[in-house]
């Protein structure tokens, strides 16, 4: 059995049960595996909310526990100020490293490290790897402008973060040009796919078969930003509307600085009776609207991966992306899923449309997207995040 190290700048919180959630998943599995996992989560002074349990989030403590401890740093907004990114890397490093030298007086000895995010827990690898003496796997979850507004200082903390590490790891291969860019070596990154959880079978509803004057519902699940791409569904499902469709509700899960103006969007659109915005939900009450949804549809272009849709694909539910992002890894468009370009209302109108003239079109398309989901499990992801830290299964 090894003792893994896993470091995440987030975590699920009170406030926001399902960011970082994937980090608690794929702990869980490094865990059924056999092995013991210590999560250090670093925050922010200015940082209140408080972090969910093993408990709440159904670990097994014993063999996960999770340390959150302060971490001085210059919050996103004040990174550009002169040195303030090489003092958050130097701060957030010290900080790791004290954690780590603590838990090795407890004669804690780690086989290895998952560094979650490149600003600021790898570009700090330096200062705590040191400590560690145990390879570390950085692992890429998006792309993250404030890096790129760095320039040749971010390409410097590359090279050293690189040579502190074991090896990179990204959970799409559309990040590899985002790493490569960064300055890292594209020969030793590694794309890593995410995982879902796989429901048994048995426990699945049918993939809903179109049935006359039923309400059919969609379904989001999104943080409310610019590029998850909700101002397109809700242009779409208005044509669709104007075409005939008229009964449907759109279920939005999630929260955000656009909800105001989707809000006025909707209502500008004369469909705001129709859409519900339901907030920031518990896991199991999301995981429950995506069990009720006749489709699962976020035409965000602005996606790494996007487990989102694979939990809705191995729930049996067609699923509708976009292209030229996260979900292009996995979904083949018209076989297990439907990818329709960012930024084009009509298109995805025209998709929706079709699921809904062709039921067995949409029972076809949720049953292979099932069978796709099936070899994305968080066993597989941690199996090969083991192989990668050359870590015995």
């Amino acid at each position: 059995m090894a003792n893994l190290l896993v470091i995440c700048g987030y975590w699920p919180t009170r406030a926001n049960p399902i960011s970082g959630i994937f980090f608690a998943e794929q702990a869980c599995a490094l865990s059924q595996l056999g092995h013991s996992v210590t999560v250090l989560v670093p925050k922010g002074f200015w940082k209140r909310s408080e972090i969910l349990s093993l408990q709440e989030l159904g670990l097994p403590p014993e063999t996960v526990n999770i340390a959150s401890f302060r971490a001085p740093r210059f919050p996103g907004a004040l990174s550009g100020l002169p040195g303030a990114f090489w003092v958050n890397n130097l701060s957030i490093g010290r900080s790791i490293a004290r954690e780590i030298y603590a838990l090795a007086q407890k004669s804690n000895k780690f086989d290895g490290c998952i560094a979650h995010g490149l600003r600021h827990i790898s570009f700090s690898a330096p200062v705590w790897a040191p400590v560690l003496n145990a390879p570390v796997l950085c692992m890429v979850h998006g792309v993250d402008p404030i890096l790129h507004r760095q320039g040749a200082r971010v390409k410097t903390a590359s090279l050293k973060a690189e040579a502190a590490i074991h090896g990179v790891g990204v959970v799409g291969k559309f990040l590899i040009d985002h790493v490569e860019k960064l300055g890292f070596n594209c020969a030793r990154v590694k794309t890593l796919s995410n995982g879902t959880e796989l429901p048994i079978a048995d426990m699945l509803s049918a993939p809903l078969d179109r049935i006359e004057n039923r309400k059919r519902v969609i379904v989001s699940v999104a943080n409310l930003i610019d590029v998850k791409g909700i101002n397109d569904a809700l242009e779409a499902l208005a044509m669709v509307s104007t075409n005939g469709m008229r009964n449907w509700e759109y279920r939005i899960v999630g929260d955000g600085p656009e909800r105001n103006r989707l809000q006025a969007l909707a209502k500008r659109l004369g469909i705001d009776n129709k859409i519900v915005f339901l907030g920031r939900l518990l896991r199991s009450e999301t995981l429950r609207e995506i069990d009720r949804c006749d489709l699962f549809c976020l035409p965000s272009w602005g996606e790494a991966f996007g487990i989102v849709y694979l939990e809705a694909m191995a729930r049996a539910r067609p699923v509708i992306g976009c292209t030229n992002c996260g979900p292009a890894d996995f979904v083949t468009s018209g076989k297990d899923g439907i990818l329709v370009p960012p930024h084009s209302p009509a298109e995805l109108a025209a998709s929706i449309s079709l699921l809904w003239q062709d039921p067995q079109k949409l029972r076809d398309i949720a049953l292979a997207g099932r069978e796709t989901a099936l070899h994305y499990s968080w066993r597989r992801n941690a199996q090969q995040v083991l192989d990668c830290l050359e870590i015995a299964q």
